[in-house]
């Protein structure tokens, strides 16, 4: 996936009112009482169109609960920019919410969202035909403007177009303004079925296939209406949130108190990374980190001030070279010399930095707790041992060590870290067991060690509990030892006094005044999640294919995982795409990401 680096621009503008396109496409009247609308949309621009339809959906009585909108442009407007186009915009209050929450100019499919989540803007930055292909996703209506094809390459339009035909849903309206020579002819062969043109320029139609073709096994939505979730960690309370918010009656069932396990550190980082390859996995953690900012951001405001990276083998120019050969902003990171980095820190820093704005510290556990709180969560404290389908009433039933049934659910998310391969005998993706222990020093700096300003990571990481200093985290493979020792609070402060350039003599000795935790991280090989449908444990239904999205699953059994140190980071965006996968929401990041956190990607033929 590489959409490569953003363009800035003013956007592609249209010189037919929104209001008219809206219209066209039958809005409002085709969203009445529905729970989920999509509207794909291609030249963005400034966004009068999406504005359009907010302010259409916010004054119909009888709108949809959930409003979604999937957008792209390769020139997107600066924030400055958008806010001067659309300076007489017929929906000031709408426009000013648009220029709030408008995103960083990197190459991504960001997620905006409104009026308490129920209107929500898929925004990529990038050519639509690279985007539609991309995309995962049911529109009922879309809008097709900005198609800017040279003249000679009106012959590729069946070809870029092709995407429509996997993206709408039975019966999605189509509406093109504009549209060079070549599209009507494009778009039948796909399945349109395209109106007369009665306004110039105009063309409007709807989908209506011979054939319906179905969606591969991994790409196929559940439509659960009750889940239960197994497991009461970051992974468990994200789900449980991202679910609820959706509409579905969730279940949570832990044994132990929530967020005691790995989750249960006194701090945890978020952000973002910065790759010399722009890789999938870089690409990843940056729509992580910019989800989990809005939700800390939104909830936590006083630990989202920003986050420093070290730096331990590119120079500071090279680092800045590599922002702008990928066209990454100064808004969403700039490399900082060790001296700028150090005044930051408000300690001595002896590596260059990058300097993450939108990223920080948070409590682990206050966000699950925050997350369990959400209307919709039912939380039970119970110990499951079994998970047994049902296929008299295509249900899940989970089981105590007695076999007593503790509850019954259209389908069930493991979300139980280590455990949850116990409860699923079949799983087959490898995963491996990582100790951490974290250590705390209160009143650090009467005892002669530095406090930072703001969080520092990088080797270890290190940041203020209130006036105490907190810092982490070992990591030991199959270290079942729960037991904290006193040689880990000498690694941690001994890796602390590295990362500030500390003489020795400020810390050792320090490390039995330290309190700290042992716990628990499981990763896969490749470091990234195992998110969605279970694939099939029978080898002879589930045969081994070339991609994830092929493999047949287990009906109604999913997993949220292996989020090794980066739960806080990584938790929000998978349980957001875990929810899409149920329901049939759209995805919200591209194809490519989905294939490579899909736990089905160690069940392809060429894994190695």
């Amino acid at each position: 996936m590489s959409w490569g680096p953003v363009v800035a621009g003013e956007g592609e503008l249209d010189d037919l009112p929104a209001d008219v396109l809206v219209r066209a496409a039958g809005l409002p009247q085709r969203w009445a009482r529905l729970a989920r609308f999509v509207v794909l949309e291609t030249g963005f621009g400034v966004g009068e169109r999406f504005l359009e339809t907010w302010a259409q959906w916010r004054a119909d009585p009888q709108r949809c609960e959930r409003l979604y909108v999937l957008a792209s442009t390769a020139r997107p407007p600066s924030q400055t920019g958008l806010a001067r186009a659309l300076r007489d915009n017929p929906h000031p209050r709408l426009a000013e919410a648009l220029q709030a929450a408008w995103p960083a100019a990197t190459p991504d499919l960001h997620l905006l969202e409104f009026e308490a989540g129920q209107v929500q803007l898929q925004l990529a930055f990038g050519p639509a035909a690279d985007v539609l292909r991309q995309w995962v996703a049911q529109a009922d209506t879309l809008f097709l403007t900005g198609l800017n094809l040279p003249a000679e390459a009106k012959a590729r339009w069946t070809d870029r177009l092709k995407p429509l035909a996997r993206l709408a849903a039975p019966h999605a309206h189509l509406v093109a303004w504009a549209a060079p020579d070549g599209v009507r002819q494009a778009l039948r062969p796909l399945g349109f079925a395209v109106e007369p043109e009665t306004t110039p320029h105009l063309l409007t139609g709807r989908f209506a296939p011979r054939y319906l073709t179905k969606a591969p096994p991994g790409r196929q939505a559940h439509g659960a209406r009750s889940v239960a979730i197994v497991g009461a960690g970051l992974a468990g309370a994200a789900a449980a949130r991202a679910l609820a918010e959706q509409g579905l009656q969730v279940t949570v069932l832990e044994q132990h108190h929530p967020g005691s396990g790995a989750s249960g550190n006194g701090q945890g980082l978020y952000h973002p990374l910065v790759h010399g390859a722009d890789s999938l996995h870089a690409r990843w953690f940056r729509a992580c980190a910019a989800l989990a900012h809005t939700q800390h951001a939104a909830e936590e405001p006083f630990a989202t001030a920003g986050l420093l990276r070290l730096e331990f083998e590119l120079p500071l120019a090279a680092m800045r070279a590599l922002l702008a050969a990928q066209g990454l902003p100064e808004s969403f990171a700039r490399a900082l010399s060790a001296q700028e980095a150090s005044q930051l820190a408000g300690l001595p820093l002896k590596q260059p930095a990058w300097w993450f704005r939108q990223a920080g510290a948070v409590s682990p556990r206050l966000r699950v707790l925050r997350d369990l709180a959400t209307p919709g969560v039912n939380l039970i404290p119970a110990t499951v041992a079994q998970c047994v389908p049902d296929e008299a009433t295509s249900s899940w039933r989970l089981l105590d060590a007695s076999g007593k049934v503790v509850v019954q659910a259209d389908a069930v998310v493991l979300a139980s870290g280590q455990h949850a391969q116990a409860l699923w005998p079949a799983a087959t993706w490898p995963q491996s067991l990582w100790r951490g222990q974290t250590s705390t020093l209160a009143k650090a700096g009467a005892l002669g060690l530095p406090v930072p300003r703001l969080p520092v990571g990088g080797m270890g990481y290190a940041c203020a509990l209130g006036e105490a200093l907190f810092v982490g985290a070992t990591n030991q493979a199959d270290d079942l030892d729960g037991r904290v020792r006193l040689a880990d609070h000498q690694e941690n402060l001994a890796r602390y006094a590295q990362l500030c350039g500390l003489p020795a003599p400020l810390w050792q000795g320090l490390a039995d005044q330290c309190e700290g935790r042992a716990g628990w991280r499981v990763a896969v090989p490749g470091r990234l999640p195992v998110v969605g449908p279970v694939p099939l444990a029978n080898p002879e239904r589930g045969r081994r294919s070339d991609s994830p999205r092929l493999v047949a699953r287990t009906p109604g059994l999913y997993v949220l995982g292996a989020l090794a140190s980066r739960g806080l980071t990584q938790a929000p965006l998978a349980a957001r795409i875990l929810a899409a996968w149920i329901t049939g929401a759209p995805q919200p990041v591209p194809a490519p990401l989905l294939d490579a956190v899909d736990v089905a990607r160690f069940s392809v033929a060429n894994h190695a």
